[in-house]
């Protein structure tokens, strides 16, 4: 059965620590956790080199409020707030390094409307124009969806839905559901040497516990 978050954690602490999880140990939780969410980023950028990224590990971020974008500048001590055109969303940070596959899709609350992507460059000189284009445009800045006010009158929220860094971010997580990574098994073995290389630890005992690892998973599926 495939493992949630916390499940995957806590079967790498074990397998860390040969079975004797106390409350002093040299593998802090956090710092498993994050090893598995760097891990868990490499292989969706190598599932995407090697085009078999699927739509199963798409994750709805929904109801994301819609902000005006203010331009702050000082001029010689006194602050001005410069209008802007534009308007923006911020969302969770997405996965890196898969191109701009990184959103499947950006519009209306409803998923019925999708928006048009653009480049930063071409959304802001489309900004200033007097005719309504038939599709709002929009455009990614790190973690936040830049669109333009004319286009998003009387829209206040939209949703998202994408492939992102750490899925927990996901508004719509459910921790209790089984981690979306392209591979749980490469995910807890790469973690599990990751962590025990950053320690140092010979790899003869990486290799005794991973295959620990390997066992346990066999014994899960009898």
């Amino acid at each position: 059965m495939a493992k949630n978050f916390e499940r995957l954690t806590y079967s790498l602490l074990e397998i860390a620590t040969n079975f004797e999880v106390t409350d002093d140990i040299e593998f802090p939780i956090p710092w498993i956790e994050d090893g598995l969410i760097s891990v868990h980023n490499s292989l969706m950028r190598e599932a995407y080199h090697n085009n078999i990224l699927g739509p199963e590990l798409l994750q709805l971020h929904k109801n994301v409020d819609v902000e005006p974008v203010s331009e702050d500048v000082t001029i010689e001590g006194v602050s001005f707030a410069i209008k802007s055109e534009l308007c923006q969303a911020e969302i969770p940070e997405l996965v890196s390094g898969i191109g701009q596959k990184y959103l499947d899709y950006v519009g209306t609350v409803d998923l019925a409307n999708p928006f048009s992507y653009k480049t930063i460059r071409t959304l802001i000189n489309d900004s200033g124009t007097l005719y309504k284009l038939p599709v709002p445009n929009y455009a990614v800045l790190g973690n936040k969806i830049l669109l333009t006010k004319k286009d998003m009158v009387g829209k206040k929220i939209i949703s998202v839905i994408g492939y992102f860094r750490d899925p927990r971010d996901v508004n719509t997580y459910d921790p209790e559901a089984a981690f979306p990574t392209p591979s749980e098994f490469k995910l807890e073995m790469l973690t599990l040497k990751h962590i025990f290389s950053a320690k140092g630890v010979p790899p003869d005992i990486i290799n005794d516990a991973q295959r620990a690892l390997g066992q346990a998973r066999e014994n899960e599926k009898e």
